[in-house]
């Protein structure tokens, strides 16, 4: 999975947020070569533009770059910081270790194609702005274009004949967008939690409609007057989770053991979650799975405003698909009709990788949920390329890692 040390001089890193500075820097410091190419006009990624009222939904103090702490004059007041405080910090980040060198923005990657002759990469690029193509080779290449830059937005029957707004999340950046209108909202993750508060508590919409396939657990910012950090966040509540698959045989021995213990306390914590945000009652109905299973892929912590959103009366949630549009509103397969003047998408993205040759897709065994990587971040069948940020959150670890594994001072291992 490794290249030879001292094998490699130059490094491409597809993306300029958060993910891809941090490989740019890791690369920078064992002494490679790296150029960083970043679509948009700005970096920072999904923090430089998005819904209106995103931001943070852990504390600032946890997330943060180990060798560059927020610094005090940017230091964000509240617990959870606003998006435009984590852009402030990403650039801060960025010039503080002379990334920006590095970057050409406005460039997209076309074509990405490994040359088994010079054993290079070889990449097409375009800038949007001179509006001219470009050819470089590189010894290795990093993919960081995240996980949300290609909104989804599904096709349903009859949405042509429909009157009014449709939008994506991504692009729902003011809420007067939906000043006065009726609002059906697709899915249930975060984005489409944070957009139905803002909505509601802002009074800014007549009516919001939360329609959803599955629910999520939706977690305060505090349950029982405990914060949230210390709740999940915290080693204590770590030893209540499933073992891991690499625990010993002790160890599942002891999880056996206090099974019933652990059951209670998820049970417990699910209780006083639906006690707070009164789930059910013709609002948001439990999740099937339980909290410990859905935090591992649908875990999402609301604003101060979620809890005061599932006590408003112009919240309805419905659990049911879109069978058709009409003018004025989308009929459900139950047959049930929504009036809505605004459709609003938070249906999620769509991972995108015409960039690769077909040869290399079919090495890479591209899914149709994206990739399956070593540690989420090497192809096993691919030297030379990386993925970071791309297929899971987790950037500032893998970066590290990846610079490891070039520098050759790493090498894969069974073991967390």
């Amino acid at each position: 999975l490794l290249p030879e040390i001292g094998a490699l001089k130059t490094a491409l890193v597809v993306g300029a947020g958060m993910a891809g500075l941090c490989t740019a820097r890791q690369l920078l410091r064992i002494g490679l070569k790296v150029l960083v190419l970043e679509a948009s006009s700005d970096i920072g990624g999904v923090w430089v533009r998005n819904y209106d009222g995103y931001g943070l939904q852990i504390p600032w103090k946890h997330y943060q770059f180990p060798e560059f702490l927020w610094p005090e004059e940017i230091q964000p007041v509240e617990e959870y910081p606003s998006g435009a405080q984590v852009l402030a910090y990403i650039r801060a980040f960025a010039a503080h270790f002379g990334l920006l060198r590095c970057v050409r923005l406005n460039c997209k990657l076309l074509r990405l194609r490994w040359c088994d002759e010079t054993r290079e990469w070889e990449t097409l690029y375009c800038d949007s702005v001179k509006q001219r193509f470009f050819k470089a080779k590189f010894d290795y290449t990093v993919i960081c274009t995240g996980l949300y830059s290609n909104p989804n937005i599904p096709y349903y029957k009859g949405v042509e004949s429909f009157a009014g707004l449709q939008i994506h999340a991504k692009e729902f950046t003011e809420m007067s967008l939906a000043r006065g209108r009726r609002v059906v909202i697709i899915g249930s993750g975060k984005t489409a939690m944070d957009c139905a508060s803002g909505l509601l508590v802002s009074r800014c919409a007549a009516s919001v409609t939360l329609l959803y396939r599955s629910a999520h657990w939706p977690v305060p910012r505090s349950v029982l007057g405990i914060p949230v950090r210390r709740l999940l966040f915290s080693r204590a509540v770590a030893s209540m989770l499933p073992p891991y698959y690499t625990a010993s045989c002790v160890d599942r021995a002891v999880h056996a053991i206090v099974r019933p213990l652990k059951r209670l306390f998820w049970r417990g914590l699910e209780c006083a979650i639906n006690k707070k945000l009164h789930m059910g009652n013709g609002k948001l109905e439990a999740p099937p799975v339980g909290l410990p299973g859905d935090l591992f892929y649908g875990g999402q912590i609301l604003d101060d405003s979620g809890a005061e959103m599932m006590h408003c009366e112009q919240l309805t949630a419905i659990k049911g698909e879109i069978n058709k549009f009409v003018r004025n509103g989308v009929i459900l397969l139950d047959g049930t009709f929504r009036p809505a003047d605004v459709i609003l998408y938070c249906t999620g993205y769509n991972k995108s990788y015409d960039y690769l040759e077909a040869d290399l897709r079919l090495k890479l065994e591209v899914q149709k949920d994206g990739l399956y990587l070593y540690r989420n971040c090497l192809p096993p069948h691919v030297r030379h390329l990386a993925f970071v940020g791309s297929e899971v959150s987790g950037k500032t670890i893998q970066s590290v890692a990846r610079k490891r594994s070039a520098n050759g001072k790493g090498r894969p291992s069974r073991n967390p």
